[in-house]
């Protein structure tokens, strides 16, 4: 549907709107699932301590058993390094593919486990945000 790059306190994030029903928007942050209930003014919730956040903060969205997952460039660059290969098992948070941007090395790390399906890219690529470089499936 519809992407969009977010910066919130500092840190951006690539958002992308899957779905609305209703009031309620399954939206990719980062790779990360997540359904949020979005209310006209006069609905809305808000915490009296902080009336700029909801009371309550976004879930994640149920995702089912075997589901693949993407890992997305967060950021156009050349890929220097692919630290998995099919059949490789990762954990959320270890280092998959490192792209070079501005002549810095950015990690780019599993958003969850799983198992490596497909590695999309190669070494000395240059890719564009949103490229899809290493495919997944969920436990």
């Amino acid at each position: 549907m519809s992407r969009y790059t977010v910066r919130v306190d500092g840190s951006t994030f690539q958002v992308e709107l899957k779905s609305r029903v209703g009031s309620v928007m399954t939206l990719s942050i980062d790779g990360e699932q997540y359904e949020i209930d979005i209310s006209s003014d006069s609905d809305a919730q808000l915490n009296s301590k902080d009336t700029n956040r909801p009371s309550t903060p976004p879930r994640r969205a149920k995702s089912s058993s075997n589901q693949p997952s993407d890992l997305k460039a967060p950021i156009p660059g050349i890929v220097s390094e692919i630290k998995v290969s099919p059949g490789t098992e990762v954990k959320a948070g270890d280092v998959v593919v490192v792209i070079e941007a501005m002549k810095m090395e950015n990690p780019l790390k599993a958003a969850a486990d799983g198992v490596v399906e497909s590695v999309l890219i190669e070494p000395g690529q240059e890719v564009l945000t949103g490229a899809v470089l290493v495919r997944w499936r969920n436990p």
